[in-house]
């Protein structure tokens, strides 16, 4: 699966898509991607939403709140599946069952480390930005409450393994990266985590920290 986004001073889109990447791809510059079906539009401009409508898409109006807990989901996801995927060469519903040992921990504990580290530096990143957005404190705890909830690593988890059950048949394109011998995304996903953790927060994330450096060194 994939998503594009697009973003203004004033408004941010995302648009889902389920693509696949054919698996007998000769060269990095010759392949052919499957487009497997069509996803739902969001965006924080109420008239693009209507156009979109307008046009029969399945398109939605979010908050920049929403908007932005929606990408931070969409990251943890991506946080788990791709380099777990990538490092161990299964398809994104074998994840679960995957009887080996990573660190001496199984892949549940695994998964639950990163969105671990994930949740927190979300939970900062969303709280830094209502502060700079909001004027009132009390706003700012009313609509910091769903947030947390919807960012809490019980949720995140949840909505990581109903995403690996849903795409249980999927090749992640960064293990199709590994294979091919490209550069992975991994630098923008758990990369991003890691380094705005420790560069904007002063906070460690040893595991995705780790899941870079293992997928950068395949």
């Amino acid at each position: 699966s994939s998503s594009s986004s697009s973003s203004s001073s004033s408004s941010q889109s995302i648009t889902n898509n389920n693509n696949n990447r054919n698996e007998n791809e000769p060269t990095a510059r010759h392949y052919s991607i499957t487009h497997a079906g069509i996803g739902s539009t969001h965006s924080t401009n109420k008239e693009f939403s209507r156009l979109c409508q307008s046009i029969g898409w399945d398109s939605s109006y979010l908050s920049k709140s929403d908007m932005n807990v929606m990408l931070w989901r969409k990251l943890a996801v991506n946080c788990v599946i791709n380099p777990l995927t990538a490092l161990y060469g299964v398809k994104n519903g074998q994840l679960r069952g995957l009887k080996v040992k990573h660190r001496g921990q199984d892949i549940g504990v695994v998964t639950r480390r990163i969105l671990e580290e994930v949740s927190s530096v979300a939970l900062m990143e969303m709280e830094s930005l209502m502060d700079e957005e909001e004027d009132g404190v009390d706003n700012d705890i009313e609509l910091l409450q769903p947030t947390r909830e919807q960012l809490s690593v019980p949720l995140l988890e949840a909505f990581v393994f109903r995403v690996m059950a849903d795409t249980a048949d999927n090749i992640s394109s960064m293990l199709q990266d590994a294979k091919a011998g490209r550069t992975t995304e991994v630098r923008y996903l758990n990369g991003y985590v890691a380094h705005l953790g420790q560069d904007k927060y002063g906070v460690e994330c040893p595991w995705n920290t780790e899941m870079c450096q293992l997928v950068e060194d395949l």
